[in-house]
């Protein structure tokens, strides 16, 4: 997750961090420290999203997901517990921590009827 994430903040934002736009480490400490709280948390929000549906596809979500609906488990009618167990099982298929699976259940909006 974490080189997906990183590889995100190199391509969405790469006129922030491109090479050379910095002199020293200071310079991007200074940079860095004086960097609004809330567009830092945008640009948080957009690697992780970004790197989220890099690991875990929507498409081939959605065909797992269908999988489970076969077997007669109605994801939309899960309750909070059978969320969790849902996202452990889909986190440890994908590889991935269940945040990021949840990511993408949200954005697709796969828990909603």
């Amino acid at each position: 997750m974490t080189l997906a994430h990183e590889y995100a903040h190199a391509t969405l934002h790469y006129d922030l961090y491109k090479p050379g736009r910095f002199r020293s480490i200071d310079e991007f400490r200074t940079f860095y420290l004086n960097f609004p709280q809330e567009e830092h948390e945008r640009l948080e929000w957009e690697a992780h999203t970004f790197a989220s549906l890099l690991l875990v596809p929507p498409w081939v979500l959605s065909k797992r997901l269908t999988a489970e609906e076969r077997k007669g488990i109605k994801i939309r009618s899960l309750d909070d517990k059978g969320r969790e167990k849902l996202l452990v099982a889909l986190a440890k298929e994908f590889g991935v921590p269940t945040d990021v699976v949840s990511v993408i259940m949200n954005e697709e909006r796969f828990w909603e009827g």
